[in-house]
């Protein structure tokens, strides 16, 4: 701009100069240097204007280019013998339309006029009649250019033009038609115009559509061999080009070469006659598809270059309304699946994807467009444990011959409190993830599975929510899954972060147990409690399922999801029996024997086991026929049950047949305890080696600890009571 401004104030110092000396000048030749650099300086301008087009063409490149685009499309907008006039070029998603401008050809010189002998003015070879001054000796009219383009002297149109009919210089290139400029307007009624011309060709689409961006051309009319002119045509966004046409005739595109006159005596030199109207220019100068049809080079006139790959996929994700402004799909709970639909090319044959850990993705690829659809499905409850939360997707679409597309996208599973359960009786098992083999939890058809939730508040833990699941409860609909490997969602409240919480759980059969709390440590997690049922028809208590458990479990909750793994403790212990030579030992008639009026009663056996596993309340557990077997063949009575352990080592067995108690087995000489997660053996009126290696004994009870596999054993006695 500074360039400008000094050019300007140039031009005005030099045209103040000449007519301040124009006494020592002639008056033509003034007019023609003043003619010559109002010209240059509306050259200068116009140049101007097509670098700075040049710099905005050329970082809107840049910007396309820096994120990497593939090329999917390339069209030729004419192809008159083997020249290309334009190419139209998809990269990413943004088309852009390089001509490829002719040489044009140069304007007719324009006349100067010049006094002639007889003193009148002459223009070429014209004498006017008009004296260059007047017959009193004053001056002569000056010349000027009219409105119409013609030299007038004083008032009188000479009809002489000043300018030569100009011709379109266009960016070099092989040498071919004259280019002219057209002007392009859209009529009052929706129609393309041409020069100020109104076509037969719509610009707006019926009901308001667009009627899509033309691409403006030339072309020669190849239909007729012998016409070498070019002629406008226009085409449509998905159509062929097609010659403009006005009043039935195609309109030409290269100038019109004027006659020439007849030739006359060589002249003074005229005034350079003005530059014509700039051709089309384009900042890219090659554009080379390679061999191979993989890519394309693009190279501009400062010397950049750009190899862009082509792909002949079309494949995008259509996540609006889906992804949030950030191009995130928020889930709001494990598993969840969410339908993603896509647009693609029917060439597209298999999608694949690479996902966070834990997440899955289900394509479908459909001749129907609107089936096409991708099903993403967030990490299940089981598997949360090695999931991510958050993460991005890839897919690619592939086509029969390897071409790839790629879309991307992120996933995010909301923050909740996750929980699942592992339970192995060895301590040596380490902690695993729920589907683990080595996790041994199955819950029960008929099972609880109670949560209470305490948050520290002031050091003290306070009951902040109870959640109860599986048989009799509002959640009984839980799957084969859930049963299998138990995992659960709980939401989180954000004021709760880095909050320390309890939460004990208690899988159980509430057939034969309360899960209640102690007396004076109501909602406190150590008051917790698992509590023994009694027959509705005696004061007996009844036996529990093996499968019982119970823990108390501290977490703190985190700014983002909590997965925690809680390892169950089994609540109860197993007692298996074995009576030999049940019959004769209980005094009862085999031919008339009744398994069904058999009963055991177990006695010191806990009721009341917390928590934190304190046990109170020493009570009679009686187990009836349906926990019983008899073989026949060897005579043997066996009876499996559980309890949650005894209250003391002084237990006993009490064996009744048809209601009357007819032996006792003592308990061991010396103490033993049956704890939780114990398996204790009983044998009576039968003579067994306890462990592999001891001596065989008789009337003894053996017990192992399931944690640590340790066993002991001792001795016992029966008492005849009929």
């Amino acid at each position: 701009m500074k360039r400008v401004i000094r050019i300007c104030l140039a031009c005005t110092v030099l045209v103040s100069t000449l007519l301040a000396s124009c006494y020592k000048e002639d008056v033509s030749t003034l007019y023609s240097r003043q003619y010559v650099l109002a010209e240059s300086l509306k050259s200068i301008n116009e140049r101007i204007t097509i670098i700075n087009a040049d710099i905005k063409q050329l970082k809107e490149l840049y910007e396309i280019l820096n994120n990497k685009p593939i090329a999917s499309n390339l069209v030729y907008t004419i192809l008159p013998g083997n020249d290309t006039i334009g190419v139209t070029v998809t990269l990413g998603d943004t088309d852009f339309y390089v001509p490829f401008g002719k040489n044009g050809k140069n304007g007719i010189d324009g006349l100067t006029p010049r006094i002639g002998a007889n003193g009148n003015w002459v223009i070429g070879n014209t004498d006017v009649g008009i004296p260059a001054r007047g017959k009193d000796g004053k001056d002569g009219v000056s010349p000027h250019i009219g409105e119409n383009g013609n030299w007038f002297i004083g008032d009188k149109d000479t009809g002489v033009l000043a300018k030569g009919q100009d011709g379109t210089n266009g960016q070099d290139g092989v040498a071919g038609r004259d280019g002219i400029t057209p002007t392009i307007e859209i009529s009052k009624d929706g129609y393309w115009m041409f020069n100020g011309e109104i076509t037969n060709y719509k610009a707006v689409g019926v009901d308001g559509k667009d009627g899509g961006i033309p691409v403006v051309s030339a072309a020669q009319d190849l239909s007729n061999p012998d016409d070498q002119n070019f002629y406008w045509t226009i085409k449509y966004p998905g159509k062929e080009a097609v010659f403009l046409v006005v009043n039935g005739q195609k309109i030409r595109a290269n100038a019109i070469d004027g006659q020439n006159g007849e030739s006359g005596a060589q002249g003074p030199q005229g005034a350079q006659g003005p530059q014509g109207e700039p051709g089309t220019e384009s900042f890219v100068t090659n554009i080379e598809q390679s061999s191979d049809g993989t890519k394309i080079t693009i190279t501009t006139k400062f010397g950049d270059t750009f190899v862009v790959p082509i792909v002949k996929v079309d494949f995008k994700l259509l996540s609006q309304g889906i992804a949030d402004e950030n191009n995130v799909i928020n889930y709001v709970s494990a598993g969840q699946v969410i339908e993603v639909p896509y647009q693609s090319s029917d060439n597209v044959t298999s999608i694949r994807s690479v996902l966070p850990p834990g997440w899955s993705a289900e394509p479908v690829i459909s001749a129907d467009p609107s089936q096409r659809v991708i099903r993403i499905k967030a990490p299940i409850l089981i598997d949360l444990d090695r999931a991510m939360f958050n993460g991005d997707a890839v897919f690619y679409a592939l086509d029969e011959k390897g071409a790839v597309l790629t879309q991307f996208i992120k996933l995010h599973l909301n923050k909740y409190l996750y929980i699942s359960y592992f339970y192995n009786p060895l301590n040596s098992v380490e902690l695993g993830r729920p589907t683990t083999p080595l996790n041994s939890l199955v819950l029960p058809a008929n099972a609880v599975l109670k949560q209470d939730f305490f948050r520290l508040d002031n050091l003290d833990y306070v009951l902040s929510l109870q959640k109860q699941y599986g048989y009799g409860t509002a959640e009984n609909n839980l799957s084969a899954d859930i049963r299998r490997y138990p995992s659960f969602q709980q939401d989180k409240q954000e004021n709760d972060a880095d909050l320390n919480f309890k939460i004990v759980s208690a899988i159980y059969n509430p057939d034969s147990i309360t899960a209640s709390y102690l007396i004076g440590l109501q909602n406190k997690p150590n008051g917790f409690c698992l509590t023994l049922e009694k027959y509705g028809d005696n004061e007996f208590y009844k036996p529990i399922p093996y499968n019982t458990y119970m823990v108390q479990y501290s977490y703190t909750l985190n700014n983002g999801s909590n997965n925690e793994i809680i390892r169950l403790k089994r609540a109860a212990a197993m007692i298996q029996v074995y009576v030999g030579d049940f019959c004769t030992f209980m005094g009862v008639d085999e031919t008339l024997f009744d398994i069904s009026k058999v009963t055991l009663r177990m006695t010191q056996t806990t009721s009341i086991l917390t928590s934190v596993y304190s046990k109170f309340n020493a009570v009679t557990t009686e187990v009836r026929s349906n926990a019983m077997k008899y073989d026949t063949e060897s005579k043997v009575l066996t009876c499996n049950f559980a309890i949650l352990c005894t209250q003391t080592g002084d237990y006993s067995l009490d064996l009744l047949y048809d209601g009357v108690l007819k032996q006792r087995w003592n308990r061991p000489l010396q103490s033993m305890l049956i704890q939780s997660d114990n398996f204790a053996e009983i044998h009576v009126n039968q003579t067994q080696r306890p462990f592999a290696g001891t001596a065989p004994m008789t009337n003894y009870i053996g017990v192992i600890d399931n944690a640590t596999q340790v066993g002991n054993y001792r001795a016992g006695s029966t008492t005849k009571l009929y």
